[in-house]
């Protein structure tokens, strides 16, 4: 009898099933197969070590599974890689296109992709993280690439477009529809932020497709993440990039000069500070969930540190030191980084600026962004909205107000500053004194700066 192996679902199925020919001599993890009415069903990412222990046992299968990403459209790299990235690009030949590649922002990991996609000429998948990178892409693509706007599809919320090249979001990729779509119509698969697979929602995305090539794309990650790639993320190795410093000693990036201004609370936002911290710890104390043995804040505390965050991360002086900054560099092209939305529509409201957060629409946010670029706007506002992969190439000034302890996102704020130019970069970071704002401050430079 000849099995088969065909699509089912959003997975693939092998039938009929027998127990001496799959599961007593070929171990599949539990989570990503099982039997089902005569049937193995199983995760699409496991077809070619299934179909090899067919081949090597001889036993006889169909495949009604695609096996043909011969990319239909013609594709040519209009630049030179650089040095390091080529070295980048031949570490990732070593290792069959299966690799998560490491480089500072503004160092160019875009463009050793789209040299991986011109050499494969394989279909593409390409996962980015927000639509602004998605466009983003796209316009790299046509640019560098040589294709038309309608060679490459497009596939979120408003369109869903699936071409030899397409680009999507990781939102998007997790849903049954796409998945049943694309499951094996893709060769090759980018993840651009590919950090963004950590998180619970989105680690199972490369086990939706069959797809021999992998490459992963980040401008910083975490050792621990480093170190789970080998369990979950599916990668072979991970090539580290290039540093800053060697970067900006070769002038591929711009030199920087960062400056830390550290403020004082004012004599009013001391005293508020110093009472809701106390209530906080009055009404935290022995506040405890037995059963998991873990600290759950009651509400009343919720509500007081949301006011310490307001307080330590805008108080009065970085409003004062903002605008001696905007004074200082006032024919320069600048942007302000915050942690939340609240302190970026405050700064707004205050200077009168373009603000940038998540709750803006894209045709919205694609108005403000152009007007940046052209000129028109000098200063932008951004509460986490422009952190990740945004190219906003010829900024001077990248003013940090607020951040996470993130590391990485602190790396990706100051990418922004970092294309090739002539000038000094300026980073500039506020820092509230005796707060958790100095504490968030402390551990995001532990490993940076």
């Amino acid at each position: 009898m000849v099995i088969k192996i065909e699509k089912y679902y959003n997975n693939l199925v092998l039938s009929p099933f027998r127990n001496d020919e799959l599961i007593r001599n070929f171990v599949v993890p539990l989570e990503d197969a099982r039997i089902l009415k005569g049937k193995v069903v199983f995760k699409p990412y496991l077809y070619w070590k299934i179909k090899k222990f067919l081949i090597n046992n001889n036993i006889e299968f169909e495949s009604k599974v695609n096996e043909d990403f011969t990319l239909g459209i013609k594709t040519e790299l209009k630049t030179e890689l650089r040095d390091y990235q080529s070295k980048i690009f031949e570490e990732v030949v070593k290792n069959d296109f299966d690799s998560m590649i490491v480089l500072p922002t503004g160092a160019g990991k875009t463009i050793i992709a789209l040299a991986i996609i011109n050499h494969l000429k394989v279909k593409t998948l390409i996962i980015v993280p927000t639509i602004d990178l998605l466009k983003q892409w796209k316009s790299k693509i046509e640019e560098f690439l040589n294709l038309r706007k309608e060679d490459i599809g497009e596939y979120y919320m408003e369109r869903k477009d699936l071409k030899d090249i397409t680009i999507t979001t990781y939102a998007s990729v997790t849903t049954v529809h796409f998945v049943r779509q694309a499951l094996d119509k893709f060769g090759l698969i980018i993840f651009d932020e590919v950090h963004h697979l950590a998180s619970d929602r989105y680690i199972g995305i490369p086990k939706n497709f069959i797809a021999k090539f992998k490459i992963g794309l980040s401008a910083t990650i975490d050792q621990k993440l480093i170190e789970d790639i080998g369990k979950e993320w599916f990668f072979k190795n991970v090539i580290q990039g290039t540093s800053l410093s060697e970067l900006e000693t070769k002038g591929h990036i711009s030199s920087i000069e960062y400056i830390v201004r550290k403020v004082e609370l004012t004599q009013t936002e001391k005293l508020v500070y110093g009472r809701v911290l106390k209530e906080i710890k009055m009404d935290f104390n022995g506040y405890r969930n037995k059963k998991r043995r873990k600290l759950i804040p009651p509400p009343s505390v919720m509500e007081a540190l949301n006011v310490l965050r307001k307080i330590s991360f805008l108080p009065t002086n970085k409003i004062r030191e903002l605008e001696k900054i905007f004074l200082k560099h006032e024919e320069s092209r600048i942007i302000v980084f915050t942690r939340h939305k609240n302190s970026a529509l405050e700064i707004a409201k205050i200077f009168g600026l373009p603000l940038i957060t998540s709750d803006i629409h894209p045709t919205e946010r694609e108005i403000v962004l152009k007007a940046f670029r052209d000129g028109r706007v000098r200063i932008l506002v951004s509460a986490e909205a422009l952190d990740e992969g945004i190219d906003l190439p010829n900024i001077d000034v990248v003013i940090i107000v607020s951040g996470r302890t993130s590391n990485r996102q602190l790396v990706q704020r100051i990418g922004r500053a970092l294309h090739t130019r002539k000038e000094k970069a300026i980073i500039y970071e506020l820092v509230t004194k005796g707060t958790i704002d100095y504490k968030y401050y402390r551990k995001r430079h532990n490993t940076l700066i």
